[in-house]
């Protein structure tokens, strides 16, 4: 037996929400836009071809199994060359070790001077990931989990550029069609770095 609700005219019309704190936004008008169906591309450089000028920002679409989230790093530092990260935001569900050991040499060889980290808690409590996430403590300027589902990644470059990567994809294996946006925009990079910031700084009071 089908059961219906009430009809629309006799539905109550919500309230208005009460008024709280500003929700912190960023509204950008992006300077140009690309479209980007990755779907046969071999590597993460061929996804890109290049960087996004400022302001722009590309859409990619990228299939199962033939490189991860984590490679878009190595080619944006081989897009960007000469120039190297100062500064490298990270956002993820969780890590594996074969992209940690790749992180390192980027530290070790100074494509990336500083990198902090967010990972959320589900996978920090995985005991099968307890080394690498020793050593990532060990490592990076931070290392912090948190009830957190974000996948982010957002670099300062030594010649001014501010990339910043957003998508579905988690920093390890990709076995999905994922999305992501590139864009090139201090503004954004500042907006996201900051939200990390805070999450990292009220994790540690917990």
């Amino acid at each position: 037996m089908l059961i219906l609700g009430p009809s629309p005219s006799k539905i109550a019309p919500l309230s208005p929400a009460p008024a709280g704190p500003a929700v912190p936004t960023f509204r950008h008008t992006p300077a140009g836009r690309r479209f980007i169906d990755a779907r046969k591309a071999r590597t993460a450089a061929e996804v890109l071809g290049g960087l996004p000028a400022p302001g722009e920002t590309w859409h990619c679409v990228i299939p199962p199994a033939k490189y991860d989230f984590f490679s878009l790093i190595d080619a944006m530092l081989v897009l960007a060359g000469p120039a190297t990260i100062t500064d490298l935001y990270l956002a993820s569900l969780g890590f594996n070790a074969k992209n940690a050991g790749r992180l390192l040499e980027l530290l070790d060889c100074g494509a990336v001077q500083r990198c902090r980290l967010l990972v959320s808690v589900y996978w920090q409590c995985q005991d099968s990931e307890a080394d690498t996430i020793a050593v990532l403590r060990a490592r990076l300027t931070w290392f912090t989990a948190a009830l957190a589902h974000l996948k982010i990644i957002a670099a300062a470059f030594t010649d001014g550029r501010f990339i910043v990567a957003e998508g579905s994809a988690n920093l390890r294996s990709c076995s999905s069609y994922e999305q992501f946006t590139v864009t090139n925009d201090r503004a954004l990079y500042a907006f996201y770095t900051g939200i990390l910031e805070q999450i990292h700084t009220e994790a540690r009071r917990r």
